[in-house]
């Protein structure tokens, strides 16, 4: 057993008490409540943004499920990437039975989230879903009516059916994934200094240039002239 000493008092390491088993328990980051996993603490950033608090399809409040989208017929080649949205319980139903040629759905607490689904979250959001699929909706005019939080499973079906399937209020153009943005390794700073960072790039744009004083001595020379 290894012997430390502390204000001048003797104790053995095995008789204290500490809240970890090893060095390498003190030093992994706390787990909280994502049990640590790096892809569940991505995916609660993603449903903390305000959009994502609600269903996608009949808006009701705090929806657990996610239904990622296959890039639909028309939609430009470097825009056709998976995005998803957030519905709740009821509507997540009804995106299941459209089938894995047009989503696959996920639900935010139950199930294993890989990096692929993860960023199709990142890139997609409740807004930039519906800003697509329901660029056209001209409610109860233009198809089945847009359901509400307490709608019926036919309502939703109906809806969805017409959103997601047939597409009859998509708009290609308004596709547009949120570009990804690119990881910064934090450790690259260790060791640099200021100018470093900004080597090869253009400083002016981060530093312009300083504003040309006048120089008093000449002002002077010439005032007494």
């Amino acid at each position: 057993t290894d012997i430390v000493e502390a204000k001048g008092e003797t104790h053995c390491l095995s008789s204290l008490e500490f809240p970890w088993e090893s060095v390498e328990d003190a030093m992994a980051p706390s787990k909280g409540s994502n049990g640590g996993d790096p892809m569940k603490v991505r995916l609660k950033a993603v449903t903390d943004i305000v959009e994502n608090q609600f269903c996608c399809d009949c808006g009701d409040k705090k929806p657990t499920w996610a239904s990622i989208m296959v890039p639909p017929p028309g939609v430009a080649e470097d825009k056709a990437v998976p995005i998803g949205a957030f519905c709740c319980f009821h509507c997540s139903g009804a995106h299941r039975r459209l089938g894995v040629h047009i989503c696959f759905v996920r639900s935010n607490t139950l199930d294993e989230w890989k990096e692929k689904e993860i960023e199709a979250m990142e890139a997609g959001g409740n807004t930039r879903i519906n800003a697509a699929f329901e660029a056209k909706l001209r409610n109860g005019k233009s198809g089945p009516e847009k359901p509400k939080p307490d709608s019926d499973l036919e309502v939703r079906d109906k809806f969805i059916k017409a959103k997601y399937r047939e597409r009859l209020f998509f708009d290609a153009s308004k596709y547009e994934p949120k570009p990804k943005a690119k990881a910064m390794d934090p450790n690259i700073f260790m060791g640099m200094s200021g100018m470093d960072l900004f080597a090869g790039s253009d400083a002016d744009a981060f530093f312009p240039p300083a504003p040309t004083l006048p120089n008093l001595a000449e002002e002077e020379g010439d005032g007494s002239g």
